[in-house]
């Protein structure tokens, strides 16, 4: 009988460790691997992805490979007459994943997230790097059961881009009460020029939102209810609070990308099958723009 566990949690779950023969590791594909089995599908029955999709689905799963067979599965399944699979239908299956269905292995992780909410909130909503230490807590159990991993400078980071943006839309607050505030001064017209969406106006909007509204909603207190120095998480917060509730105004969709590097959160926002990319970036300390230099001259 051959079964998908790791030896730390049975042990943890106090059930038998007898009932495992051997602990095998089974990595996770590379990327000419996951090409390698679409490829298959393709040649098998005609049916192509376009290679936009590939690419999406090897970071949207860090090549896990129960995850990259559900989502080709589901993108087949969706699709069974199409003759290419696009980056729409792939959108459609990511929404699924995030929105629709209740996946057992999402579900799991979850479960695994919430136990450890304040640590794994810090990584979502903080902009401090925590070192990966294999013996802390915290980071094994999180560890152990997939969620996160170091990454190439020695700090904690998260493993799987799909379980992120899982983690984030779970933890995300509830627009911080603002969301009435930004909407009863908007109507949809306000956003649109020639029938396309201006994503212009919607920065000068959220700049003229500032105005009025300034930071305080973000803004931390000490305990003396006195306000902080506000952070630059909190300015990402209140400007996705505002693209958020802009957008649901709008009946569109926000599609959060994975985290590509420090102090930047990409969205792609789809308003009546317009679809743009928002990035929001932040600056590096000079400490660590002096070591990506360092790093890109040693490639």
């Amino acid at each position: 009988m051959v079964g998908v566990s790791n030896i730390v949690g049975v042990v943890s779950d106090n059930a038998s460790p007898f009932n495992i023969a051997d602990n095998l590791n089974v990595p996770y594909f590379t990327n000419e691997e996951v090409i390698e089995l679409l490829g298959q599908h393709e040649t098998e029955t005609g049916q192509l992805f376009d290679e936009k999709v590939k690419r999406k689905i090897s970071e949207i799963t860090a090549n896990q490979p129960g995850l990259v067979n559900g989502f080709a599965r589901q993108l087949v399944e969706n699709n069974p007459d199409k003759k290419t699979i696009d980056y729409e239908d792939y959108l459609k299956v990511e929404n699924w994943y995030l929105n629709l269905t209740i996946d057992k292995n999402i579900s799991n992780i979850l479960n695994k997230a919430n136990k450890e909410r304040a640590f794994v909130e810090r990584l979502l909503f903080t902009e401090e790097k925590i070192p990966f230490k294999i013996n802390k807590p915290h980071i094994k159990y999180l560890h152990t059961n997939g969620l996160i991993k170091e990454d190439e400078n020695g700090y904690v980071t998260f493993w799987v881009p799909l379980y992120r943006k899982t983690v984030y839309d779970a933890f995300y607050p509830y627009t911080n009460g603002e969301k009435n505030e930004i909407s009863i001064t908007h109507i949809p017209s306000d956003f649109y020029e020639n029938n396309k969406f201006n994503m212009s106006k919607l920065i000068k909007k959220y700049k003229n939102y500032v105005k009025r509204r300034g930071f305080k909603p973000f803004m931390e207190r000490d305990e003396n209810g006195n306000y902080k120095s506000i952070k630059e998480s909190a300015l990402i917060y209140s400007f996705e609070t505002f693209i958020t509730a802009i957008v649901q105004e709008l009946s569109g969709k926000i599609y959060r990308e994975a985290d590509t590097g420090l102090g930047k959160s990409d969205m792609i926002i789809n308003a009546i099958r317009k679809s743009g990319l928002l990035g929001l970036h932040g600056k590096a300390s000079p400490k660590i723009r002096n070591r990506k230099r360092r790093q890109g001259k040693n490639k």
